[in-house]
C-alpha cells in the first residue's frame, strides 16, 4: 500500500477526522484513506453526470432544441400553469 505525506493539517480539521476515526473505529490514516476515496468517487461521479449532460444537450441541439437559460426559464413557468 502506498504512502503518502499529507503535510500540515490544521489542527481544527485533524481534530474532526481523529474524531470521525474513533467513532467508525478505524485509525485516523484508514479515515483519511476513506475520505479521500469518497471524495475521488464524488468528482468521477460529477465528471460522469456532466459529460452525459453534454451529450445530452448536443444530441437536442442537433434536433434543433437549444437548453438556454430563457428556454429553460419559460419551461418552467410553462410547467407550473
Amino acid at each position: 500500500m502506498a504512502r503518502i505525506e499529507t503535510g500540515e493539517i490544521p489542527d481544527d480539521v485533524y481534530r474532526r477526522i481523529e474524531q470521525k476515526a474513533i467513532a467508525d473505529g478505524v485509525t485516523v490514516p484508514q479515515e483519511v484513506a476513506k475520505l479521500l476515496e469518497r471524495a475521488i468517487a464524488e468528482d468521477e461521479e460529477e465528471a460522469r453526470l456532466m459529460a452525459e449532460v453534454r451529450r445530452e444537450r448536443q444530441a437536442l441541439a442537433a434536433k434543433g432544441v437549444y437548453l438556454t437559460d430563457d428556454f429553460l426559464t419559460e419551461a418552467k413557468a410553462w410547467g407550473r400553469k
